[in-house]
């Protein structure tokens, strides 16, 4: 049987790994100082989130929202709980963060989405003008 401390520390580089596999932070890793140090988080990110990774059969949902938003307020991060339980694909994660956060995220999203619809409608309405200025000249 693995001891919960390996268990931990393996699931905190996996949850650094799927961060830089999915190109959210490339230089993501596990904090060895297991949050001694100024920077709390398990996984040291600049994403600007405390991450308080989980893993196992199960764990204490409180305990760990009050840990992850403790260690957030000290280190002027936002909270989230990333976990993997067993059973579960090994690639599997699920994220806990609190509906503030969620709504940030939601509305960055769309903001992101309409500036893209902008820069193409600039095209597309910077075509359709040289297209009747084509057509004026041909009048």
């Amino acid at each position: 049987m693995v001891n919960s401390k390996r268990k931990g520390n393996a699931g905190e580089r996996s949850w650094a790994k799927f961060l830089r596999e999915q190109n959210l932070d490339n230089r993501a890793w596990r904090n060895y100082g297991s949050g001694s140090t100024s920077y709390k988080s398990d996984v040291v990110n600049k994403l600007g989130y405390n991450f308080e990774v989980k893993v196992g059969k199960h764990f204490s949902l409180s305990k760990a929202i009050k840990q992850t938003k403790r260690d957030a307020e000290m280190s002027h991060t936002k909270s989230a709980i990333p976990f993997h339980l067993d059973g579960m694909r090994d690639d599997e994660w699920w994220i806990i963060i609190d509906a503030y956060n969620f709504a940030d995220l939601l509305k960055r999203a769309e903001e992101s989405k309409l500036k893209k619809l902008d820069r193409n409608m600039k095209y597309k309405l910077k075509y359709l003008k040289n297209s009747i200025n084509q057509v004026l000249k041909e009048l």
